[in-house]
């Protein structure tokens, strides 16, 4: 009996033990293990900035309320060290449960180029470029003024960010951010100015003064000039001690590129450029083109560059100063006539100036004067009244008046003098050159005008006013016919001499060169 009590003992006890363990087993399953939650699976920051591998990582756990994760592989990080990393984090329970996750954190850093300390107005400012996933980051960059307080925000312009303010000392600060990178970055810059002179348009074969760049005060300001035509290398130009100034001598037709190197400060230069167009517009021969018969006369053409414009215009210089029709580059003229012609040159809306001639249809004959033969006395004397060899309509010569403020500076011209006409006279056209003035340059006009005394066999006439002619009369630049009639008529010119209306030293330097007296009967 006590046998199979005990063998019923130990059975139960069998039992019991298996479903302990059954039991123990089933429990022990059912265990799960910690959550591990990121804020974040990636995350980006700055170079060297301070970062903590566990911000942003909790555990949560069914069975243990305060449970941490801890870095179980930071992946090799560094952040001193631009590059990805792969941090894996761990969490085990109390249970003996363990749970793992990862996260990339990625060391990112913003690089400057360096613009120096100098900085031209107008240029486009250097900016940072950023690393990896901070490539996109959102930059801003602003400006002040050396002493001031306040930043105004650069706005960008095509892509880039322009600094284009006036010259002086500004500070530059760059500001990026992306997740936790930041970047932060101030300079300090010299804006300067440096400007060269606008392009300009002149005429082949001229001599050119090379304008001067505008430089700002913190430019040091020593430059060199350099040009170029074509497709030729840069050579210096010297610099010209007479004029002061830089010149291209007898500029070629085409384009002159112009450099100025400029040196701002030491080891900082800048280059600037201009260009010089050189065209042909101008008449290869100006002087006087003398008429032997009236009629048609086919004028002269200049020589002109392609893309200038020429128009041509006639006058006839006389009291009337009258338009001459121009048709297929012809003219009419008539005996006696002086007419100027004018080439105006127009590059695009840029005036080029002008050319000039004279065309003169001469009288002959015994009523004709012209100083190529006879004897010519002076009124004044001090070289005032002298025959030369310049500016003459007929022949070579003419009478060179030059008006002083002397005692006879108001009469020029000639005495002593004895031209006989087969028939009597009563007017006379006397043509005139108005050329250079002593103090230099070309006058436009007389300040006083003048009127033609003559001394003839009816003694002094002088001129009437009347329907045909003006009594006084301005004398103007160049050559022109000047038209004075007389009272009376005469037979015999013994004297003609320029008699002004006023004082003298009011039309002191002018110097007129007479040519060609025509009488006539009228």
């Amino acid at each position: 009996m006590r046998k199979k009590i005990l063998a019923l003992v130990i059975t139960m006890v069998m039992i019991f033990a298996n479903v302990g363990v059954i039991g123990g087993c089933s429990k022990e399953t059912a265990f799960t293990a910690p959550t591990i939650t990121l804020a974040y699976d990636n995350v980006v920051i700055g170079k060297g900035a301070a970062y903590d591998l566990l911000d942003g990582v909790t555990v949560s756990d069914e069975y243990d309320a305060n449970i941490a994760a801890k870095v179980e592989n930071d992946g090799g990080f560094d952040k001193n060290v631009v590059g990805k990393y792969t941090v894996t984090y761990v969490a085990t329970n109390s249970k003996n449960k363990e749970s793992t996750a990862k996260r990339t954190v990625e060391v990112a850093e913003g690089i400057l180029p360096d613009m120096g300390s100098y900085l031209k107005k107008g240029s486009a400012l250097a900016v940072p470029t950023f690393s990896g996933s901070a490539s996109d980051a959102a930059l801003t960059v602003s400006y002040k003024a050396s002493g001031e307080s306040d930043w105004t925000e650069i706005e960008k312009t095509e892509g880039a960010y322009i600094l284009n303010i006036g010259a002086g000392d500004y500070s530059v600060k760059y500001e990026a951010k992306k997740d936790k990178f930041e970047y932060t970055e101030t300079v300090s810059l010299k804006i300067y100015e440096v400007t060269a002179p606008g392009n300009s348009v002149t005429i082949v074969g001229q001599n050119v003064t090379v304008g001067n760049p505008s430089l700002s005060d913190n430019v040091d300001g020593e430059f060199k000039v350099y040009a170029k035509t074509g497709d030729a290398d840069y050579t210096e130009i010297e610099f010209d001690e007479a004029s002061q100034s830089y010149k291209i001598n007898n500029i070629a037709e085409g384009v002159t590129d112009v450099k100025y190197v400029v040196t701002v400060a030491e080891g900082v230069t800048e280059e600037v450029f201009c260009a010089i167009t050189a065209v042909n517009a101008q008449l290869t021969d100006t002087s006087l083109d003398r008429v032997a018969e009236a009629g048609q006369v086919t004028l002269r053409t200049p020589v002109v560059s392609t893309g200038v414009n020429v128009k041509v215009a006639a006058e006839l210089r006389d009291s009337t100063r009258a338009a001459v029709t121009v048709t297929d580059n012809k003219i009419n003229v008539s005996l006696g006539d002086i007419v100027k012609v004018t080439y105006a040159y127009n590059y695009g809306e840029l005036d080029l100036g002008s050319d000039s001639y004279y065309v003169y249809c001469a009288r002959t004959g015994a009523n004709v004067i012209d100083f190529e033969s006879g004897s010519f006395a002076s009124y004044t004397g001090a070289n005032q009244d002298v025959l030369v060899d310049n500016f003459a309509l007929s022949g070579n010569k003419s009478i060179k008046c030059c008006w002083t403020s002397g005692a006879m500076g108001n009469w020029l011209g000639f005495k002593q003098a004895s031209f006989t006409f087969e028939s009597a006279v009563n007017t006379i056209d006397v043509y005139l050159y108005l050329g250079a003035h002593a103090e230099g340059g070309e006058k436009d006009a007389f300040v006083n005008p003048v009127e033609l005394a003559i001394e003839t066999d009816q003694g002094w006439l002088y001129p009437v006013d009347s329907e045909t002619s003006v009594h006084w009369q301005t004398i103007t630049k160049g050559w022109a016919k000047y038209t004075f009639a007389y009272e009376k008529s005469f037979t015999t010119l013994k004297a003609a001499t320029l008699h002004l209306n006023g004082n003298n030293a009011n039309d002191a330097g002018y110097q007129v060169y007479m040519d060609d007296i025509v009488c006539y009967a009228r």
